[in-house]
C-alpha cells in the first residue's frame, strides 16, 4: 500500500507538468519555398509527396469560383488538394496541403459529388474495410471546408449498396433526372449493377439518400469470368445479384472501374472500364436511352482513334474539366496496389470535341507527377553531402521504381544542392545513383540509405538496409571535401534484423564510435553497438538490443514497419522520432538517463505529420537557421519538407494548429481499466486512440454525435498510457492517463 501511495504522488507530480498536445508540442510548418530542377524545368510541387494510384475529383477549395483537385491516392489512403491556377485552355495547379486536414479519413476510394444540388461536392466513399458505400455531406460554410457523415452503410434497396474495396464505381446522374445515381459490378464481378436515387421521385429535389437496385444487369452485358471480354445481349433475371464461386474458379479478376461519359450528347451514357490483370480500357457503346440502356459495340483499345490507353496495371478513369474550357477532358491511372506502375503513369487526355461528340487526344503522361519529386514507392530520404561542397545534398532510397512488370528496380535516386548555405536549392542528378541493382546478385529490393564516418577518415561512409532485413557497408575512400567513391565492403558479419531494414549510424553511447540503430518490418528498433575501435567498427550481432528503448510500434499483428531517427536537441540530448507503417511519427524522450531501459513517448503524433502509410523521417540543418529541418518519405514514392514552427498558444484557430475543444479526462489516475472523455461539447464525431509508452496502440474507439466517450478496454498493466484524440477532423488533441493496481 505505501509502495502505491507513492507511486501514485509521484503520478500526480508527474501529471501535473503536462499540458495537451496544442500548448506544448511542436508544429511542422510545410516548406514550399525550397526550389527543384529535374532536367531544367523547375517543379511546380516537388516536395506534394508522390502519386500512386490516385481518384481525381472537382471541388471549388478556397472560394474563388474555380474548380480545383481533389485526389485521394489508394496507396496509403492519402488526400491531396491542388489549387487550379490555370486559365482558359491552361492546366495549371499547385499542391495545397493546407486544406487536406479537412477531410474526413477515407479508405481505398472516394469521389467527390454533389449529391443535393447546392454547389457544393460532397463524398461518396468506400466504407471502411466493408465493400459498401459511405456518404459525407459537405456541410462547409465561411469558416472552411467540413463534412458530416450521412449514412455509414448505404442502402441498395433490399440489400446494401455493393462496391468492391478493389474497384472505383461511378457516381454520376445516370438517367438525366436531376439526382445521382452510381453505378458499380456486382459481388461476382460480371455484371453491372445500377443503384438508382430516388431523391426526385421522392421530394421532388436532391437532398434524399434513398437508392433502389434498378437493375443488376445494366446494358445487358456481362463481363467473362478469366477474361475482361465482354459478353452482350445476355438473358437477365431482373435484379438479382450475382456472387462469387466459394472456390473463386469463375471468377479470377473481380475488380473492375467505372467511369461514365456521353459520348454522343444523346443523354444515353456510355462506360469506360478498367480490369484487374489488364492494361487497356474497354469501352462500352450505349445505342439504348437513357432509361434503358442497350451496349451494342465494344471497343477494347480504347481510344483506337488516339492513343489506345497501356498502363500497368489496372486502369481508372475520370471525367473531368482539367483545361478550364468548359469541356470534361479524361484521366487514367493506375488501381492495382503495390503491382501497378507507380512511376510516369498517370495519363491526360485533353477533349476535343463539343458538347455532342465527346473526343479525347492524348496530352501526356505523368500528369501532377512530372511537377514533383517522384521515386516510385516506400521513399527513405536523407540528407548527405555527396560531393564535399558543404552543402548537404538529398538521396533518397525506395521500395521500387516500377514501369511495367518486366522494368521494375529498387535503387537510389540523388538530388545534388545547388542552392547556397542558407537557401538550399535541388537538382536531379541521377536516378540510380551508384547502380546498386548491379552490385548484388539478385538484386537487393526496399533500399534504405544511412550515411556516417565508420573509419574516422574524415568522410562519410555508408550503409543500406533492404527487404530481405540485411544491412551492408560501402566504404568511402573519397576522403575529406571530395566527391564520394563508394566500395562495396561487406554484410555487417550477418547482420540481419527479420525484414525491411531501416539503418541509422549514431553514437547512441557516447563513446565516440558511430553504432546502428536499425528498424524493421516487426515494428521494434534494434541496437547494436559498436565494439570496434574509431577506425575498425565491429557491429557484433550479439550486441544487438532487440527492442531498443521498449518501443514497438506493431499495428495488431503483425507489422510495423518501424523507421528511426535520432537527433540531438538544443540542449544536446537526445530525442528519437520513429516513423510507422500507420504513417504517425512517434516522439521519444529521456533516452540517456537508461539507454537499456524504456524511452518516455511524449507524442504519438509529432509535428502533426501525416502523409499517408509507411513514413520514412529524417533531418538536418540544411539552410542553417539553427534548427532541423524534416524530409518525410511515403508509400506513394515521394517526400514531404518541413521546418520546425511553435503552435499559437493563445488562438484556438484550427489553421493555427490547435483544436478548438478542451478535453477532460478523469479519473485521472484510475484503478479500473477505463476512463471517461468529456469533450466540453458535442461532436459530430470523434476518433480516440490509446497508446502505450512503448508506441503499441492498444485501442481505438470512432463514436459519433456524442459529448463524452468512456473506452472500456482488458485488463492492462499499471502505468501510463497516452491518449490520442481528433474531435470534427481539426487538429489533434494528446493527454495522458494514468492506470494503477487496485
Amino acid at each position: 500500500m505505501q509502495v502505491n501511495r507513492i507511486f501514485y504522488t509521484f503520478l500526480l507530480v508527474y501529471l501535473s507538468c503536462f499540458q495537451s498536445y496544442a500548448q506544448d508540442e511542436m508544429v511542422f510548418e510545410w516548406m514550399d519555398d525550397v526550389q527543384v530542377t529535374e532536367n531544367k524545368q523547375l517543379l511546380t510541387h516537388p516536395f506534394a509527396g508522390g502519386l500512386n494510384l490516385p481518384r481525381f475529383s472537382q471541388i471549388d477549395l478556397n472560394g474563388d469560383g474555380k474548380l480545383d483537385l481533389f485526389l485521394f491516392d489508394r496507396h496509403g489512403n492519402q488526400p491531396l488538394t491542388f489549387l487550379n491556377e490555370g486559365q482558359t485552355d491552361e492546366a495549371k495547379y499547385r499542391h495545397a496541403p493546407e486544406y487536406e486536414q479537412y477531410f474526413p479519413k477515407l479508405y481505398e476510394w472516394a469521389l467527390l459529388r454533389d449529391y443535393n444540388c447546392d454547389g457544393k461536392p460532397d463524398i461518396f466513399c468506400a466504407e471502411n474495410l466493408v465493400s459498401g458505400i459511405t456518404i459525407y455531406k459537405n456541410t462547409s460554410d465561411a469558416t472552411g471546408l467540413k463534412f458530416t457523415k450521412m449514412v455509414d452503410t448505404l442502402s441498395g434497396g433490399s440489400l446494401p449498396a455493393y462496391v468492391a474495396l478493389t474497384d472505383v464505381p461511378e457516381v454520376v446522374d445516370m438517367d438525366n433526372d436531376g439526382d445521382l445515381d452510381i453505378v458499380s459490378f456486382d459481388p461476382a464481378g460480371k455484371k453491372i449493377v445500377l443503384y438508382k436515387s430516388m431523391a426526385m421521385e421522392n421530394t421532388g429535389g436532391c437532398d434524399d439518400l434513398t437508392y433502389i437496385t434498378e437493375t443488376t444487369c445494366w446494358g445487358d452485358v456481362e463481363e467473362e469470368s478469366f477474361t475482361n471480354t465482354i459478353l452482350l445481349d445476355i438473358a437477365c433475371k431482373a435484379n438479382t445479384l450475382s456472387f462469387p464461386d466459394p472456390d473463386h474458379s469463375q471468377n479470377v479478376h473481380s475488380g473492375s472501374t467505372i467511369c461514365a461519359i456521353d459520348q454522343e450528347g444523346d443523354g444515353a451514357k456510355e462506360l469506360l472500364l478498367g480490369d484487374l490483370s489488364f492494361r487497356n480500357i474497354v469501352y462500352l457503346h450505349n445505342d439504348g436511352t437513357e432509361n434503358l440502356a442497350h451496349i451494342d459495340t465494344v471497343d477494347y483499345n480504347f481510344p483506337s482513334y488516339d492513343v489506345p490507353i497501356n498502363i500497368f496495371l489496372f486502369p481508372a478513369s475520370f471525367h473531368l474539366d482539367i483545361d478550364n474550357d468548359g469541356l470534361k477532358d479524361w484521366i487514367v491511372a493506375p488501381n492495382a496496389s503495390n503491382i501497378a506502375a507507380n512511376y510516369e503513369d498517370i495519363y491526360f487526355y485533353k477533349n476535343v470535341g463539343d458538347a455532342s461528340n465527346t473526343l479525347f487526344s492524348y496530352q501526356r503522361k505523368a500528369f501532377l507527377q512530372s511537377e514533383m519529386i517522384e521515386c516510385g514507392s516506400y521513399s527513405k530520404p536523407v540528407f548527405f553531402d555527396y560531393d564535399g561542397d558543404g552543402l548537404l545534398d538529398l538521396v533518397i532510397g525506395n521500395r521500387n521504381y516500377v514501369v511495367t512488370n518486366t522494368n521494375q528496380y529498387s535503387g537510389l535516386t540523388l538530388y545534388k544542392n545547388i542552392g547556397t548555405a542558407t537557401e538550399p536549392e535541388f537538382e536531379l542528378i541521377d536516378r540510380n545513383y551508384l547502380n546498386i541493382p548491379s552490385m548484388f546478385n539478385p538484386p537487393i529490393i526496399d533500399i534504405h540509405p544511412a550515411f556516417g564516418d565508420l573509419d574516422n577518415d574524415g568522410d562519410m561512409d555508408m550503409v543500406l538496409g533492404d527487404g530481405n532485413g540485411e544491412v551492408f557497408e560501402f566504404t568511402n575512400t573519397a576522403g575529406s571535401g571530395n566527391v564520394a567513391n563508394f566500395q562495396y565492403a561487406s554484410n555487417f558479419e550477418g547482420m540481419d534484423v527479420g525484414q525491411n531494414a531501416t539503418p541509422q549510424i549514431i553514437d547512441v553511447n557516447r563513446d565516440g564510435k558511430p553504432d546502428l540503430v536499425v528498424g524493421e518490418y516487426s515494428g521494434n528498433l534494434n541496437y547494436f553497438q559498436n565494439i570496434g575501435t574509431p577506425t575498425d567498427p565491429d557491429f557484433d550481432a550479439n550486441s544487438d538490443t532487440a527492442f531498443f528503448g521498449g518501443i514497438d510500434v506493431m499495428i495488431n499483428c503483425c507489422t510495423g514497419f518501424s523507421v528511426p531517427y535520432m537527433f540531438e536537441n538544443e540542449n544536446g540530448e537526445y530525442e528519437l522520432l520513429v516513423s510507422d507503417e500507420f504513417g504517425e511519427v512517434l516522439h521519444y524522450t529521456d533516452i540517456e538517463e537508461d539507454l537499456l531501459g524504456t524511452f518516455t513517448l511524449s507524442d504519438s503524433s509529432y509535428g502533426n505529420i501525416n502523409r499517408g502509410g509507411n513514413l520514412s523521417i529524417s533531418g538536418a540543418d540544411i539552410n542553417n537557421d539553427g534548427k532541423l529541418e524534416f524530409i518525410v518519405g511515403n508509400i506513394r514514392g515521394g517526400v514531404n519538407l518541413y521546418k520546425q514552427g511553435a503552435a499559437d498558444t493563445t488562438s484556438t484557430n484550427i489553421e493555427a494548429g490547435i483544436s478548438p475543444y478542451t478535453v477532460s479526462l478523469f479519473p485521472n489516475p484510475s484503478q479500473a481499466p477505463s476512463f471517461t472523455l468529456n469533450f466540453g461539447q458535442t461532436v459530430q464525431k470523434a476518433d480516440i486512440e490509446i497508446f502505450s509508452l512503448t508506441g503499441k496502440r492498444i485501442a481505438h474507439h470512432s463514436i459519433e454525435n456524442a459529448s463524452s466517450h468512456q473506452p472500456q478496454m482488458n485488463e492492462l498493466p499499471a502505468g501510463i498510457y497516452l491518449v490520442k484524440l481528433l474531435l470534427d477532423d481539426t487538429y489533434p488533441i494528446q493527454l495522458k492517463w494514468v492506470h494503477i493496481q487496485p
